[in-house]
Formats: structure tokens, C-alpha cells, sequence
């Protein structure tokens, strides 16, 4: 599948010294490859740009003094507003606001208009992104206040890049520490058809091509204009097995062919290659690929799936995904529906609210309440699957006490999917679902639930997950975070549950925490965590994330901020520079 999800962005690239890369690389001391993007709500203003560019520039100078000729700025990249009218910079290739180690956008709760960078990890690790307001950088009076904006970018830098905390920082402790083919392909369809009725965003193109050891187009690019164009595309999905033989490369190359057919190049597009079969051979492929300009996001399906596969997103900073082999619950489902655009506008994204899976007994059922709040409602979905010949008993009320039944839902027995799209925004409240097994075995039931956003000018609850490393040896711990905020405002007192599963379908709990403690460097910022010591083996793990309102649960507000706190510069031989 390809799609243009960054289609329309326009990228600037501000040559300091020499070209730029995808991400941030020391190569005899400068910097290049350096992400700057304008959130897309921030409205047009050349100053931004302007004022971006000579902070920087200034930046790389005294970053040179301060470090005594052993660091610079070599290259920069300022990602520039779809929404922006003009025009003149250049098409993106893998960069997106997502990526960014430096964002503009609206302030922070706490800070306001103070730059600040994102850090969760200990001191010694690198943080998120350096945050700056377009008051900050559009408005002169500030220097007044933080002193210049070059020597402002490197104080950040710092905490950025090599992890310094302000140790006047009151909210920090101070301290430093082989599958089933029929079982796959059905739920590979499923999956895949939810994310194009439900996920992919409006006006994007997107084709579909299949392969084993040879590949097929199954439709070249369509424009996603309607409902009907929606289902037209899902209409094209595989049904069928492909061959036993896997050949990565003619996938991916038929995709590129496909993009290039549309739009000349590739760059901007998005390519979602999925894959359960072992392939030894994508060295062939590999460096006209990640180099042709297009993202690769990488589903690997069980331990059969070939590990270097996963390179391919590494490399064009796509998302990467592992899939147990027990297909029987969501996982899949969710891995879809976690692929969004990244271009930080979240009205036009589609939002997981539920996503459950139980293998249920005969004549058993599953019953869950879903709370759809007052941010999301447009375009909500309830999606159920199941294993056997007949589906189960549908019963859905939403908070009125209407009654949704399976008449109510658009069937699919083939694949064994029911749908049910509410019109209209859909009431705020709780809506509770029952999933009843009409049959004497047991079989597996899941509901899926999405939504998106209700209104433009109210950010979405968003919720992000993090590992503190791809990569770990025993016996080594690593951390999971979990972000939840509603636009930049961190949400407090959430219960949070990860769920961390084996290759072979073994799974740990693990509660996370925003108290301070442990993991958690900072208390009530939004930002829960855990370490994670336990491990069934060697292999690739999966992370998924349950996330679930209190009624202590509140967005932080903003509030005044004094800019006393707020230092610039640095302290050589007790004198401040």
C-alpha cells in the first residue's frame, strides 16, 4: 500500500555548510540532518521562518565559540505547513512534524512562552525535541527576557542533545541516576479494510499491489474522496494465500512503481509492507529503496518474518511493527489502526478508543463500556470480529439507552467482520457493548472502536508509547513511557497498562506511573512509565498500551509561568557567559 499522507507539506532546507541527512549525525563536529517543523495549526508568518533561520545560524557560532572550535551546526531542515499558501520550498522526502527535534506550535501548559525540551528519561539521555512558541520566535521583546535566541537554541541543545537538566528545575528530583495461510489472510483482510474505511485520511491516494515470489498490481493509485471510493479500494484486497515463497523485493518495487506512476518521484509517499514469510534477499533491494525517498512502515508477522525487513523502516523513519503469531485476538487490527498520518494536525486522524480481544466460552459473553468524551464523535466506529461460521449476538447502547442490535451492523461473512458506523457525532458518555458466542465452542471475539476528532480548535486525548531502547541484553532493563496529553497538556491521574508479548505469545502487565519515582523522572507531567526486567527469551517483543480515565483524570491547563527560572547561557571558570 502506498499513501501521501504528507502530501501538500513543503520543506525548506537551510544549508549551513554542507547538504543534510534524515536525522541528527556528529560527522567531524557539525551537526547535520537537524528537523525543524511548524506545527500545521500554527498559522502562516514569514517571520517564523525567518527568525528559525537566524537563530540557528547564530546558534551554530556560538555553539563554535562555547565549545572551542569542536561544534557547529552543518545543516538544517525546516518542515513548513501544508496549510501554509506559499509554496516555493521544496517536496519532503522521509521528514515529518513527527520526527522533529524541533517544533513550532502553540506553548505548553506550564511553560508558556518559555522553550523548553522534552525529557523523560534520566539525565545522560537524550530528549524528545526543544519546543519554541510563535510568540517566541516572532516577537523581539523576548530577547529582554531569555537573552538572544541563538544563545537561547544551544542552552535547549543542551538538554536535547546530551541530556542536561536545570538543576533549579522544582518539579525534578534532584538527584542523577509456520502461520495458518486461512487463519492470516482473513485477519490480514480485516485489518487492512479497517484501516481503509476507517484510518487513511480524506484526499489521500493510495494503491495496492500483493506479492509472494512474483507480485501483482491490484489497483493503481485512488484518491480517497468519499465513502465509496473507500470501499472500492478495500474491494481489491487479497483473499487468498499467496505462494509459499516470499521476494520482498518485487513488493516493494511494484510499489515504487506504482507511486512513481502517480507522482514522477517518491518522494512524500508512505509504503506499508507486511510480511510473514522469510526473505534472505532484500540486500538486493535494500540501498534503492530506503534512498528513493519513500517511508516504509514494516509489519512483521512471527518469528518466521525476516528480521532484516525491519531495516527498512529504520532507515526511511517509518513506524515498525511486530505481530505475535496468535492472529486469533486484535493485534494486527491495532497495528493498522496505530498507522497515522504524522503530520501533527490530529482533527483529520482517526483515534483507537477501544480495542479488546478474548477468546470467549460457549454461550459466554464479552461486555465492555467504551467512553466516548466530548473531543471525538465524528466518524465512530464499532468494528466486531469473530472466528466461527455465524457471528455472535450483538447488543450496543449508547448513553441515551438506544439499542444497537446486529440488523443494525453491515455484515461480512466471508471474513467475518460486522460494522457499524453511528451518524452524525456520536453522544458523549459511556456506550456499553455485549459480544454473546452463540456457539457451543469457544471462538475468539474482539471490538474494535474509532473515532475522530469533533471539533477543530479541541485537541483529541492523544496517547504515545516509547522504549527507552530498541535493543536490550540481559540482564538489562528497559523502560516503557506512555505521553497522554490533550493537545500540550499533560493528562493526570490515568490508569495505565502495558502489555508487553513474546514472539511466542507470551505476555507480562506491567502498571505505569507518574509519580516521580522509579522510572518516572518527572511527577505529573503526563508522562507514565516502567521498568521492564522481565523476559520469556531471546527475540522481538510487542508493546501494547490500555489506557483508561479516572475520575481524577484532568488536563493541566496553562497558567503563568515566571520567566525568572529561565537561564541563558553557560558558566566557564564561575562566570556566567
Amino acid at each position: 500500500m502506498s499513501g501521501g499522507a504528507a502530501a501538500g507539506t513543503a520543506l525548506l532546507a537551510l544549508a549551513l555548510a554542507a547538504a543534510g541527512e534524515a536525522a541528527v549525525v556528529l560527522r567531524d563536529g557539525g551537526y547535520q540532518g537537524l528537523l525543524a517543523a511548524v506545527h500545521p495549526r500554527v498559522p502562516e508568518d514569514g517571520r517564523l521562518v525567518a527568525h528559525l533561520q537566524e537563530m540557528i545560524t547564530e546558534a551554530s557560532s556560538y555553539l563554535f565559540s562555547a565549545t572551542k572550535g569542536r561544534f557547529y551546526f552543518r545543516s538544517v531542515k525546516i518542515l513548513i505547513p501544508p496549510t501554509w499558501k506559499e509554496k516555493s520550498y521544496e517536496k519532503p522526502k522521509h521528514e515529518t512534524y513527527e520526527k522533529a527535534d524541533v517544533i513550532v506550535a502553540a506553548p505548553y501548559w506550564k511553560h508558556g512562552d518559555d522553550p523548553y525540551t522534552l525529557q523523560h528519561e534520566a539525565c545522560g539521555k537524550m530528549g524528545k525535541y526543544i519546543h519554541f512558541t510563535p510568540n517566541f520566535l516572532a516577537n523581539d521583546y523576548v530577547t529582554d527576557i531569555y537573552g538572544s535566541r541563538g544563545r537561547t537554541f544551544v542552552h535547549e541543545w543542551a538538554h536535547l542533545r546530551w541530556g542536561v537538566f536545570d538543576e533549579y528545575d522544582n518539579d525534578r528530583p534532584f538527584y542523577v541516576t509456520g502461520q495458518n495461510q486461512g487463519n492470516w489472510i482473513n485477519r490480514l483482510h480485516q485489518a487492512a479494510e479497517l484501516y481503509l474505511l476507517q484510518i487513511v485520511e480524506e484526499n489521500t491516494y493510495v494503491g495496492i499491489v500483493t506479492f509472494s515470489d512474483k507480485g501483482e498490481i491490484k489497483t493503481h493509485v485512488h484518491q480517497i474522496v468519499s465513502d465509496e471510493a473507500r470501499k472500492q479500494l478495500a474491494s481489491y484486497l487479497p483473499t487468498a494465500p499467496g505462494g509459499k515463497r516470499t521476494d520482498v523485493c518485487v513488493g516493494l518495487r511494484l510499489a515504487c512503481e506504482v507511486i512513481r506512476k502517480k507522482e514522477g518521484h517518491l518522494y512524500g509517499s508512505e509504503i506499508i509492507l507486511v510480511t510473514g514469510g522469510q526473505d534472505n534477499s532484500t540486500g538486493r533491494c535494500f540501498s534503492e529503496v530506503i534512498n528513493g525517498g519513500s517511508v516504509i512502515h514494516t509489519i512483521t508477522v512471527g518469528p518466521s518474518a525476516a528480521k532484516e525487513i525491519e531495516h527498512f523502516s529504520k532507515e526511511t523513519g517509518g513506524f515498525k511493527f511486530f505481530v505475535p503469531e496468535r492472529l486469533d485476538f486484535s493485534d494486527l487490527l491495532d497495528v493498522f489502526t496505530g498507522i497515522t498520518s504524522r503530520s501533527g494536525d490530529t482533527f483529520h486522524q482517526s483515534v483507537q478508543i477501544e480495542s479488546a480481544g478474548e477468546s470467549v466460552a460457549g454461550y459466554r459473553k464479552l461486555r465492555r463500556t467504551v467512553t466516548i468524551d466530548s473531543t471525538v464523535g465524528r466518524e465512530t466506529f464499532f468494528v466486531a470480529t469473530w472466528q466461527a461460521a455465524e457471528p455472535p449476538e450483538i447488543i450496543l447502547i449508547d448513553p441515551t439507552g438506544r439499542s444497537y442490535t446486529i440488523k443494525d451492523f453491515e455484515l461480512d461473512s466471508v471474513f467475518h467482520v460486522a460494522r457499524l458506523q453511528i451518524p452524525g457525532t456520536a453522544e458523549t458518555g459511556d456506550w456499553t457493548y455485549t459480544l454473546i458466542n452463540v456457539h457451543l465452542a469457544p471462538q475468539v471475539l474482539t471490538m474494535t472502536v474509532t473515532s475522530r476528532a469533533a471539533n477543530s480548535t479541541l485537541p483529541t486525548v492523544s496517547v504515545k508509547t516509547y522504549m527507552s531502547k530498541d535493543t536490550t541484553y540481559y540482564p538489562s532493563a528497559m523502560v516503557v513511557y506512555v505521553q497522554i496529553s490533550q493537545g500540550f497538556s499533560p493528562i493526570l491521574g490515568a490508569s495505565v497498562t502495558a502489555i508487553v508479548s513474546s514472539e511466542n505469545g507470551d505476555t507480562v502487565s506491567l502498571e505505569l506511573l507518574d509519580n516521580g519515582a522509579g522510572s518516572d523522572i518527572i511527577k505529573n507531567d503526563g508522562i507514565y512509565s516502567k521498568y521492564l526486567f522481565s523476559f520469556s527469551g531471546n527475540g522481538r517483543y510487542s508493546l501494547k498500551v490500555h489506557v483508561r480515565a479516572n475520575k481524577t483524570t484532568v488536563p493541566q491547563t496553562a497558567m503563568p509561568w515566571s520567566h525568572a527560572m529561565y537561564i541563558p547561557g553557560y558558566v566557564e571558570n564561575g562566570k556566567m557567559e
